[in-house]
This record gives structure tokens, sequence and C-alpha cells, in this order.
């Protein structure tokens, strides 16, 4: 029936072999002929109806089922616009795999694609949808991930800075004073104005008890110092002071009255002492690196998340060869308010005497040296935070929970597809097509037929071929 509505075609058949004198003229149906129907009118319920194709339907079949005459069966290819019945109608499962074995080598372990995991396998495995399901990855993705080679920095060379440990009591110097009020101690509760800092071993500046007598029977002054070992300054333009200042939540009061700022004095060791008299040393410079007036908030919370970096310059002039440096607070509230914990000192060399070009401090948690860059971040396996060198890179998410970014492998959040589930997902989708409802079959048939005439324009078929249509 379908071919009784193309328009006929008078063919120019040329004779095959010499003398070319005659032509014969063979009457054929015009195959160039398309019809072809737009694809939003499928969007409307009036004229369709969806049907999923069965392993035993065929369009004659189905046609007969719908319109009662399966000569209509290009009806139902035409309206789902297929053109080719073999490739375009869904094959059964048999024919499927049959089709399978015979194109590829193992469709049913060969890698078609790298796909993300669907919505539902996302919240399962993470609790959430962190990616966009039933993406198509490529390989690199699906095997990218953060493998990680813990691994401490080596130390900055001597000439670019060096560190000096306040939790190690060997870098102190002797002092010809009594005994301050300050302390290496472990780490305290990190709660209200006297527990100390939950920050590890650390120098604590209030950590003897109130009233507290020095060695020689004396009570503790209300001054507070710490003093190192001398040190060659001589090529260091700054110094840097890591710790934590009280707050009144994290386990130490906050330094609220006069002269509670922590200052550093320089004193150069004209003497070559071994012991710390000021006496006898002259004093460089006396600085506050950590002043009452800061911003209590921006240095330390109720959870002591914050250990901050105090830096101070040091002037040329005070750059010398041997040097005291005093940690100092004049005044305090009273013996039992531990209103600063130190943890370190780091000198830096003055950048016009840098000669170690390798090494490159860009910030706490990352330094770069050789080209090798050493992060410190969080080890998913243990939670705690460690140097180490990343050899790939994962999929980076926001996770809301953690308050954090996160990396995970590439494998956590996508899979392997196989060229079978691929074909099969294909063969499937085909099975899915449009009917055209049965009142509106005749009007459609009359469409056909009228827009598959030849027009009068000459623009189509030279008019010594054409014939009319139907």
């Amino acid at each position: 029936m379908y071919f009784s509505l193309l328009p006929d075609v008078q063919y120019d058949n040329k004779p095959i072999s010499y003398p070319f004198s005659e032509s014969d003229y063979v009457v054929a149906k015009n195959f160039f002929r398309r019809y072809k129907i737009a694809d939003t009118i499928f969007d409307s319920v009036v004229y369709y109806q969806k049907y999923t194709i069965q392993d035993q339907d065929r369009p004659d079949t189905i046609a007969n089922e719908v319109y009662g005459n399966s000569l209509y069966d290009w009806v139902v290819l035409l309206t789902n616009n297929t053109i080719n019945p073999l490739f375009d109608w869904p094959m059964s499962e048999y024919q499927l795999r049959e089709y399978l074995d015979e194109v590829y080598d193992d469709p049913y372990r060969e890698i078609a694609q790298y796909r993300t995991d669907s919505a539902a396998d996302q919240i399962t495995q993470h609790g959430s949808v962190i990616i966009e399901p039933d993406t198509v990855v490529d390989e690199k993705f699906y095997n990218s991930n953060t493998t990680w080679t813990w691994q401490d920095p080596p130390p900055a060379p001597t000439d670019t800075r060096f560190v000096i440990d306040l939790t190690d009591s060997n870098n102190y110097a002797n002092d010809t004073r009594s005994e301050s009020d300050a302390q290496i101690v472990p780490t305290g509760t990190g709660s209200g104005t006297t527990g100390g800092f939950d920050i590890g071993t650390h120098l604590k500046f209030g950590a003897l008890a109130s009233n507290a007598q020095d060695l020689t029977g004396s009570f503790v002054t209300n001054e507070r110092y710490a003093v190192l070992a001398p040190n060659n300054i001589k090529n260091y333009a700054t110094f840097r002071l890591k710790g934590i200042r009280g707050n009144n939540f994290n386990g130490g009061e906050t330094p609220d009255a006069g002269a509670e700022d922590l200052r550093i004095r320089l004193w150069e060791n004209t003497n070559s002492l071994t012991t710390f008299d000021s006496t006898q040393c002259t004093l460089l410079s006396d600085q506050i690196i950590i002043s009452t007036t800061v911003d209590t908030t921006v240095e330390a919370d109720a959870n002591n998340e914050n250990i901050v970096y105090y830096e101070l310059p040091i002037p040329l002039a005070n750059r010398k060869e041997n040097v005291f440096i005093e940690m100092y607070q004049q005044a305090n509230s009273g013996n039992q308010y531990d209103h600063y914990g130190l943890i370190e000192f780091t000198f830096y060399v003055a950048p016009e005497l840098l000669t170690y070009t390798k090494y490159e401090v860009i910030d706490d948690k990352n330094v770069r040296v050789n080209n090798i860059l050493y992060q410190y971040v969080i080890d998913e396996a243990t939670g705690q935070e460690r140097w180490g060198i990343a050899q790939t890179k994962g999929y980076v998410f926001y996770d809301e929970k953690l308050g954090r970014s996160r990396e995970i492998l590439g494998q956590d959040i996508s899979r392997p597809v196989t060229v079978f589930e691929v074909e099969s997902e294909k063969n499937e989708k085909k099975r899915e097509i449009y009917l055209l409802k049965d009142d509106f079959v005749t009007a459609f048939i009359e469409e056909f037929r009228r827009e598959n005439r030849y027009k009068d324009s000459n623009s189509f078929i030279n008019n010594r071929l054409k014939q009319a249509g139907i």
C-alpha cells in the first residue's frame, strides 16, 4: 500500500553498448520522495498513544492489532520516523545477543563507556547526590584518585629559614633572674579561662599556681619571660611566632589589662654569655608581637581551632650573630591565668641573601621542593592532618556535612559500563514508540498522498521524466 502512494517516474535507461542512438524509459517509483513528521507533534496526547514493542511484535502485527489492517505497517514506521526497520526496530533478546557475539569479541566484559552512579546509588553510598547522575565520563575520570605518599618535606636550607621548637627545653638559655611564670606543659582542656590550651605540648605563659615560689623561695613576680639560647640571626629579615591567644573560652583568659601584651626583646650577647644576664647585654629591640588590642575572635574560638602566626620584621641594625631572644610579658592578672600558648619560632632569610632557589614555602600547608609539592592535608584513613605528596587527582566536591571540600576516588562515584549494557539500553529505548490513534489514520494517509504528488514547478524533476502521482 505504501508504494502505491509514491509518484511514478520515467527513468531514462540508456543502452549499455554502442551505439547510444535510442533510449528506453522504465517506469519506476520515486523513492527519493521523503515525508517526515515534526518531532514536536509527539508532545500532543491528542494524536498519539505510547506503545512498548514486545519481542514477538512486527510493524504489520501492530498495525493489524491497532488499526485492523496489517497493510498499515508503514503508518507505524512512518509516524515514528523509522527509516531502516532492520536497525531502527528493536531486536529480541536472542537476536541482540547473536548480533553482539558476531560484532564484538567479548561484549559482556568489554567496556564501552564510564558513567557516574545513579542518584539512588550516590545517596546509598555517600548520603547525598554529589555529582550529576548517569553522566558519561572518560576512563581518566574513573581511574582518577588521590594516592598519597605520606612524607614530611625536607628541612629548609639554613640559608632560607630555621625553626626553633619552643616545646624543647634544650632550646632555652639559663637565666640569672628568678623563675618566671612560664613553663613547657602538655595540652590542656581547651575550655574556660584556666583549663589550658588544647594544642598539644606548648610553652605556657601562666603555668605556675597562684603565689608560687621560685627555686630560691621567693614569690614569683608578675613578669613572665622565657629566653632562648643565643642564635645567629645575621641573615634573617623576619621571624614568625606560632601560638594561640586566650579568649576566655579556649582555656586561657583574654589578655585585656595594661601591659599584658606579649613582647619580643632582642639582646645582643656582646660578652658571649651562655646564661642570660640583661646587665651584660645590649637591648637591640623591644616589640609587641601579640597585642591586647587584637580582635580575639579572629585568633581563637571556643573550639580551639585557630593557631595563629604572628610576624615581625628584624631591622637591619638588629641582625647580629649572637643574640638572646626573649619572650616577655610585663604584667598579668594572676599566675593561674595563661594568656598565651606558644609552639615555635621560624626565622626567614633576607630576600637579597637567598641562594637556594629550589625551596619555596607557599604557605603553612604547601611547600615546593625541587618542583615537588608537599601538602599538609587530612588523611582520609585516619582523619588527621599530615604531610604528603599527591600522586594523582580525585573528584573534588564540597561535603556539606563536614563543611569542607573533599576528594574521593573516581571509582567511588562512577562505574564501567559494558558493551552489552549499552547496546541493551539502546535496544530498550527502541521499544518505546508512538502510535497514531485510529481516528486520525485516514486523514494522515490522505495528507501523505497529497504531499507526495509532484508540483507544477519543474524544480523537482524534468517535465520529460515525471508523471502525475496517484
